[in-house]
């Protein structure tokens, strides 16, 4: 009895993991979960390098660097709740600009594991943003802070652990709100 289906089924699997793991263009606008499959270079463009354009997905970096173009952001997230950013690499191709994420009104969201180094911030923060929690991210040698929150930005309930913030030119954190925890970071 011939059963042609037991080859189109792992052939069906083979593109969708294909699909969600496609790599993607430096100006994307990421609307589900993605995980980089090769470096992304953004740095001829004169953008963020990816933006968040939908609630509860996962960016995952896959140990894959991001390039940013000077004073960019590698990831931008607006007005988005539940993003998950992990494992992603930052580096700009200016030494001491760019950010690896700009939040700005972002809700319940988590970056883990990142590496945000020899930029100008590793993650700047704007307008209102509660409940995030950030933990085991390197964010060392950026020449304004790990973590910097914009003049005006409130910040409320973050939870922030475990992370290496070290050889910052500014402040390890500027953190502009409430806290709910600060434990165990390397500062």
């Amino acid at each position: 009895m011939n059963k042609p289906w037991k080859n189109i089924i792992p052939a069906l699997l083979v593109s969708i993991v294909t699909i969600l793991t496609a790599q993607v263009n430096p100006g994307d606008v990421i609307t589900t979960d993605l995980t980089l499959t090769a470096d992304l270079d953004a740095s001829a463009y004169a953008g963020p390098a990816l933006t968040v354009g939908a609630n509860n997905i996962t960016i995952d970096g896959g140990g894959f660097t991001i390039t940013v173009n000077g004073n960019n952001t590698a990831i931008n997230i607006n007005g988005k709740q539940r993003i998950v950013i992990k494992n992603v690499t930052v580096v700009s191709s200016v030494a001491g600009q760019g950010r690896g994420v700009t939040i700005t009104n972002t809700n319940d969201s988590k970056f883990a594991a990142n590496t945000f180094s020899g930029l100008q911030n590793g993650i700047y923060t704007q307008g209102t943003n509660s409940r995030d929690t950030l933990s085991n991210n390197n964010m060392s040698g950026n020449t304004g802070s790990g973590l910097a929150s914009h003049t005006y930005a409130n910040n409320t309930d973050w939870v922030i652990t475990n992370n290496n913030v070290t050889g910052s030119g500014s402040w390890a954190v500027a953190y502009r709100g409430r806290i709910k925890e600060i434990s165990g970071n390397d500062f």
